[in-house]
């Protein structure tokens, strides 16, 4: 199985030595794993060359090797020649937090076979694991049967990202009510120091919204300013704090920040906005006599 039973070994090439994670497997191994081939061919039970001499290596393999047309190409492990049959789609060999391994392929003899390897259809699961277990205690009784999904690989990784983006809604969602909270505030304060302008105004026939509008300035630019500079640092800061966590992620675009800030902007505006109203629309005689 990807991810259980490989070797990391010494490739070399010409000059060029790297670092290879080694998989030995049956002739089926790729298509069942649902490993496709970007070139060439996969292992062939009718040519016996292929059990001793033949290989088949990563796109990121070929990257490594800086290799132009690698079928053909050969290659050496362990002092062992092989040939470059087929070149294999980039995958995942241990996890998605670590950067994608240059990988190879060869063909195992039955007596190393380590692990079997089941494709199923995704409705008949459990029949297949339980027939296997049955299986199993026929060919083996004394030893245990263990067998695992092979999403379970994936699955540890797509709990820990749940997680991960669950904690930063919450604490997303306190850091905008305290926020909230401290706008309310300062609008408080601003409309307190202004409640007797707010009321001349409108004795002299301002309308609800300049009024609206005059006592939004102050904070608005305070927001605007914020929402700026909490933009530029989430620029900076999620793509370090992403790049420690994945070996590959996706980029944020400009838009991202963009709309962020925005949010910031509108949410602070309605939290002002609902009390800076409420006084506007006020008898102007209880903000004349207000002290």
């Amino acid at each position: 199985m990807v991810g259980y039973n490989q070797s990391t070994l010494t490739a070399r090439s010409g000059e060029i030595e790297r670092r290879v994670a080694t998989f030995r497997g049956g002739y089926d191994y790729l298509s069942v794993m649902n490993l496709r081939l970007s070139q060439g061919r996969g292992f062939d039970r009718n040519l016996r060359s292929d059990h001793d001499e033949a290989i088949i290596v990563s796109k990121k393999l070929v990257s490594e090797f800086q290799w132009s047309q690698p079928i053909g190409q050969r290659i050496m492990i362990d002092s062992l020649s092989y040939t470059v049959i087929g070149v294999a789609e980039d995958f995942y060999n241990r996890s998605v937090w670590n950067p994608i391994q240059p990988s190879a392929f060869l063909l195992a003899k039955e007596e190393e076979f380590r692990y079997l390897v089941v494709r199923a259809d995704l409705a008949n699961l459990k029949g297949v694991n339980d027939f296997l277990r049955e299986s199993w205690q026929i060919a083996a009784p004394n030893v245990p049967y263990e067998g695992f999904y092979g999403s379970e690989m994936v699955a540890n990784a797509m709990t820990i990202s749940s997680t991960i983006r669950l904690v930063f809604i919450y604490v997303s969602g306190v850091a905008i009510a305290i926020a909230a909270m401290g706008l309310f505030a300062l609008s408080s304060l601003i409309i307190v120091r202004r409640t007797k302008e707010i009321g001349i105004r409108k004795v002299l026939g301002a309308p609800v919204f300049e009024i609206v509008s005059l006592l939004n300035r102050q904070v608005a630019l305070v927001l605007v300013v914020s929402g700026i500079l909490a933009a530029v640092a989430g620029f900076f800061m999620i793509d370090i704090f992403l790049d420690s966590l994945y070996a590959y992620h996706v980029e944020a675009q400009l838009w991202h920040y963009v709309l962020a800030a925005a949010i910031i902007v509108l949410i602070g505006l309605v939290t002002v906005s609902s009390q800076v109203y409420r006084v506007a629309t006020s008898n102007p005689v209880e903000s004349l006599k207000y002290e």
